[in-house]
This record gives structure tokens, C-alpha cells and sequence, in this order.
């Protein structure tokens, strides 16, 4: 049952349901504030991706780390990649 109600409360503010929460009045925008000053900062965790138009001008283009100019690292009919 505690399985339950944190997945409830997950939902509660899941982003493809937050304006139905809100006018269905489960979420006030109090609440919602306060759940959004509560999340820890994961920033850090991004990568960055530079893309550039200029390829055919000799200039040196970024890829995204790990990603091999244009090719899969994975077998596409596996979508979940090896390991699954």
C-alpha cells in the first residue's frame, strides 16, 4: 500500500498531468511551488551538444560525447540497447 500511495504522489505532479491536477484543485500552486524548491539541482548531469551548420567549411564540429559521426551504438531492432 506505501508502494501505492508514493506512486500517487509521484503523479500528483507529473508534468503531462499538472493542469488537469490544477483544475481539478489536488495541486494548488502553493503546493506545486513548493515541490518544485524541493528537487536537488542536477545540472551537473547534462552534457552538451554544440551543432554546427559550417561541417563542409572545414571547421572542427563538436559531436555530443560518445556518439560516433552518425553511427548506432546499438543495434537498431534492439531499442533498449545490449543488456536487455
Amino acid at each position: 500500500m506505501a508502494y501505492l500511495q508514493e506512486q500517487i504522489k509521484i503523479l500528483k505532479f507529473d508534468k503531462r498531468l499538472l493542469e488537469s491536477n490544477f483544475r481539478s484543485g489536488h495541486i494548488s500552486q502553493e503546493e506545486y511551488k513548493q515541490h518544485l524548491a524541493s528537487l536537488r539541482d542536477v545540472t551537473d548531469n547534462a552534457g552538451k551538444i554544440v551543432f554546427s551548420d559550417h561541417a563542409d567549411s572545414g571547421e572542427k564540429s563538436s559531436a555530443p560525447q560518445g556518439a560516433n559521426s552518425g553511427t548506432l551504438s546499438h543495434d537498431p531492432a534492439d531499442p533498449f540497447g545490449p543488456g536487455y
